[in-house]
């Protein structure tokens, strides 16, 4: 009677995982079409791709009556070769707005090099890496040609600025929090970091911490800044995808890995970055 009893209470059991499991899906499943996100099969079958783009001198521009750019470029590879859709570029002022829209369904992609961190990872599929930078301090070059920090212990007690919701904020404070010191961290509204380095340039802030790819390009066009101190760890960088798109999120990670071995890839990034 016991066994019996026993058995009948496991079978209840794997019943009940069973609806909530079937339920947990449902969930998903609802929550991915009522709130616009779109997998693999729908992007397809509208026959366009929404992606989420900054306007900079690298990523996305306009050259006269046509568009230019590392990131318009890549996606346009990608939509013509393997999607075989048409893009479509929503232009976002700044990549928390961006996050936003995707999460609520209004774009599918953000096409931008976004650092892979913990933090990123909360509400982010990060994709196959792009590219990998570390953050570097922008500073302006002294009578020798030189930085006045050259190395990050000289970073306390004195103020940064960084775009306002960066995500090296908090590699900054870390850095200080290791250093036991502070580092006063100022976050401005501007549209990219070409803004913060045109800033620094200009003598109007002192310091900032930018991307190191971007400041390296920049630093080739304002000769009076330095940006030879790095104040983090390499990462790998890569485009935002919503994690309820897995379909979506494999063609573009396989597509990524296969490009990338190309010389069409390595010529796009001379192009842009050299």
């Amino acid at each position: 009677m016991r066994d019996l009893s026993l058995k009948r209470f496991k079978r209840k059991t794997i019943i009940i995982d069973l609806i909530l499991l079937l339920l947990a899906g449902y969930l998903i499943y609802a929550l991915r079409f009522s709130s616009g996100v779109r997998d693999l099969d729908v992007i397809r079958s509208k026959g366009f791709l929404r992606v989420a783009i900054r306007d900079n001198q690298i990523d996305y521009m306009y050259r006269g009556d046509s568009i230019a750019g590392f990131q318009y470029e890549l996606i346009r590879d990608l939509c013509d070769n393997e999607l075989h859709v048409k893009p479509k570029f929503i232009r976002v002022r700044s990549l928390h707005a961006a996050i936003s829209d995707l999460l609520d369904g209004k774009v599918d992609i953000i096409a931008q090099n976004i650092p892979l961190t913990s933090e990123t990872k909360q509400s982010l599929t990060i994709s196959y890496p792009i590219l990998i930078s570390r953050a570097v301090l922008v500073q302006r070059k002294d009578s020798n040609g030189k930085g006045n920090i050259t190395n990050q212990l000289e970073l306390g007690k004195q103020q940064v600025t960084l775009s306002k919701g960066s995500y090296y904020i908090q590699l900054i404070r870390h850095l200080a929090h290791e250093m036991s010191d502070t580092i006063y961290i100022n976050q401005m509204n501007v549209y990219d970091s070409e803004e913060l380095i045109l800033l620094v340039a200009k003598g109007t802030i002192p310091y900032a911490v930018t991307d190191e790819r971007v400041a390296q390009y920049f630093a080739k066009r304002f000769t009076g800044i330095d940006v030879s101190l790095p104040v983090g760890f390499s990462q790998q960088q890569g485009w935002g995808m919503n994690p309820l798109t897995p379909n979506f999120i494999n063609l573009v990670n396989n597509w990524l890995d296969r490009f990338e071995k190309t010389n069409e890839f390595h010529q796009l990034y001379g192009k842009y970055y050299n």
